[in-house]
């Protein structure tokens, strides 16, 4: 299935997310609506792993006082930061879109 029919079968929809599907203001979509990805890691081995859990629950958190929907989670364990050759941060960076909560 393919973008546009997705887009076509959203705004179909009575949906409030279909109501504003086939806008181009995509950044103007209410913050309700938009979605939501948070990135989370530590970049050692020597560091707790437990880390990556604090970081999910904070931003969780955060999203639900800021009346954001709940985010799509992505994380690297012991990955450096000096670079951007990490799996799950390469997997977000290509979902994010206008309007996107990162």
């Amino acid at each position: 299935m393919d973008e546009n029919h997705v887009r076509q079968v959203l705004s179909s929809s009575d949906s409030a997310l279909g109501k504003w599907t086939g806008r181009a203001e995509t950044e103007q979509l209410p913050l309700h609506l938009r979605p939501v990805l948070g990135y989370c890691r530590y970049s050692t081995a020597g560091q707790n792993e437990a880390t990556i859990e604090k970081q999910m629950e904070y931003i969780s958190t955060y999203c639900e006082q800021k009346g954001y929907r709940s985010p799509r989670f992505f994380s690297d364990r012991a990955r450096t930061g000096e670079n951007d050759n990490r799996p799950a941060w390469q997997q977000l960076r290509g979902l994010i879109r206008p309007g996107t909560i990162v």
